[in-house]
C-alpha cells in the first residue's frame, strides 16, 4: 500500500481479531508476554510511516467518521451493514468488519447528505468457521478536501480486478 500511495496517510486500526489475540495471550498465556514479541504493532515496519490505532476511538478523516465496525456491534449478517451503521450513528461513516461492500445515503431534516459505507474484505472469503457467507473482496480510499468534505471510493475486487 505504501508503495502505491507513497504520500498517503495510512492508519492501521485494530479490530476484533487483534483484540481477541491480545486478550487470549493476557488471560490464557500471560507467561508468554515476557518471552515473545507479541505486540502486533511491532510487525509493521516503522519506516513505512503507518499509524497504529489500538483503541476503539473514532478516526476522523475531515468530517468522515472511520470505525472498524465491531465498536457498533455490526456484523456480516446485517442485510445492509452501511444502513445499520447509519441507524447507529446518523453521521457519515465508513466501517470495515462486515466483510461486505455496501452504501446507504439519506438526507437529514436540515438537508445534509449523510452517507455510510461498509468495506469489503482483504482476507480469505471462506474460512472454516463460516464457509458460507455473503463476503466480498474490497477496499476504500478516502480523499479529504481542505474544508473537511471528503470523497469515498468504495471499491470491489472481482476475480482479481478492482471494480
Amino acid at each position: 500500500i505504501r508503495k502505491t500511495f507513497p504520500k498517503a496517510k495510512i492508519i492501521y486500526k485494530i479490530g476484533n481479531h487483534e483484540e481477541r489475540l491480545e486478550n487470549y495471550l493476557k488471560t490464557k498465556a500471560p507467561e508468554l508476554l515476557d518471552v515473545i514479541d507479541w505486540e502486533l504493532s511491532n510487525y509493521i515496519p516503522q519506516d513505512l510511516g503507518i499509524e497504529w490505532v489500538s483503541d476503539k476511538r473514532i478516526i476522523k478523516a475531515g468530517k468522515l467518521n472511520i470505525l472498524h465496525g465491531h465498536e457498533l456491534r455490526i456484523n456480516s449478517i446485517n442485510v445492509n451493514p452501511a444502513r445499520t451503521t447509519f441507524l447507529k450513528t446518523y453521521e457519515s461513516s465508513v466501517i470495515g468488519h462486515s466483510h461486505r461492500t455496501s452504501e446507504h445515503t439519506e438526507s437529514s431534516l436540515n438537508g445534509e447528505i449523510i452517507t455510510c459505507w461498509s468495506v469489503g474484505a482483504l482476507c480469505w472469503l471462506h474460512p472454516h468457521w463460516t464457509p458460507i457467507n455473503k463476503w466480498n473482496h474490497g477496499f476504500a480510499t478516502v480523499r479529504v478536501d481542505s474544508d473537511g468534505y471528503f470523497n469515498v471510493k468504495n471499491r470491489r475486487i472481482i476475480n482479481g480486478e478492482v471494480r
